[in-house]
């Protein structure tokens, strides 16, 4: 699996133990579902209208993405532990880890904008992916549903430099989450946070194949995206010492403010998270 999956939450010279905490904490997040996943309008009339056939196959669909969606959301479902994966991810996917990470695209066609900057841009300064991530409202929506499709439209600005087919697909749906702010923490004195200003969403598209498994993910922006809990979890490590030696009193102080900043913002952001169309 690739490494550097942890979104720069631990820097890579943390203690072991960091990581074992991280990991129990995301599988934690992730299996005690908190991630809630809704329903948008649009996809409850297309049920109500479906056929009694047509609508237990969706119902089957909608099942299936639900169970894979909340882990991809809250960065859990690529993780570099192959024993939390085999037990939770591998069930919900087509392919073993090894070919399902080395085929996996996880970058989209565009970035976010947050605060007027790319997510991963902060004061002019480009940062590596494994140092930047958006965090998101733990609410997950599902926004559409369409039966596997040769011309199948993603809805986004720009397409994919690579013609997608979806002809081999049984279902493809679409998720979104509400952004809440972009994030990094490579060292305790580099550690941010940045709020929106303003509605933000990402949207994630999954393909399902005929065994109603994961077949693919599509992100509409180059973004990988961590609930607050866990952003939050990332600031604390540094602020505990937790095989961390380079944290000074004003770091600590710093951090508590941006943690604080996150759960504010996260109250703000999150109250309201209506499923609907808007794209």
């Amino acid at each position: 699996m690739k490494s550097g999956r942890l979104f720069g939450l631990l820097n890579r010279s943390l203690a072991t133990i960091a990581l074992l905490v991280m990991l129990s904490v995301q599988a934690s997040a992730a299996e005690s579902g908190k991630n809630a996943v809704t329903i948008s309008p649009a996809v409850q009339e297309q049920l109500q209208k479906a056929s009694p056939e047509d609508r237990k196959e969706l119902e089957a669909a909608i099942n299936a993405g639900n169970k894979y969606i909340p882990y991809h959301f809250d960065g859990s479902a690529y993780i570099d532990d192959v024993t939390y994966w085999n037990r939770n991810i591998r069930p919900l996917v087509d392919r073993d880890g090894l070919k399902w990470f080395q085929s996996l695209d996880m970058q989209g066609p565009q970035e976010i904008i947050v605060d007027g900057m790319p997510s991963f841009i902060v004061d002019g300064k480009p940062l590596s992916n494994s140092a930047g991530l958006v965090v998101v409202c733990p609410q997950v929506n599902l926004i559409s549903i369409a039966v596997g499709d040769e011309h199948y439209k993603l809805g986004w600005k720009e397409p994919y430099s690579t013609p997608l087919n979806f002809t081999n697909d049984s279902f493809e749906l679409k998720y979104r989450a509400k952004v809440v702010g972009a994030a990094a923490n490579t060292t305790a004195t580099d550690a941010f946070f940045v709020p929106v200003k303003k509605d933000e969403f990402i949207t994630t598209l999954i393909s399902l194949d005929k065994n109603l498994k994961v077949s693919r993910v599509l992100n509409s922006y180059k973004a990988e995206t961590m609930t607050p809990k866990l952003a939050i979890f990332g600031f604390s490590v540094y602020i505990n010492g937790v095989g961390v030696q380079d944290s000074t009193a004003s770091d600590k102080i710093r951090l508590k403010q941006l943690i604080q900043k996150i759960k504010v913002e996260e109250a703000s952001v999150c109250a309201n998270t209506e499923a609907n169309d808007k794209q």
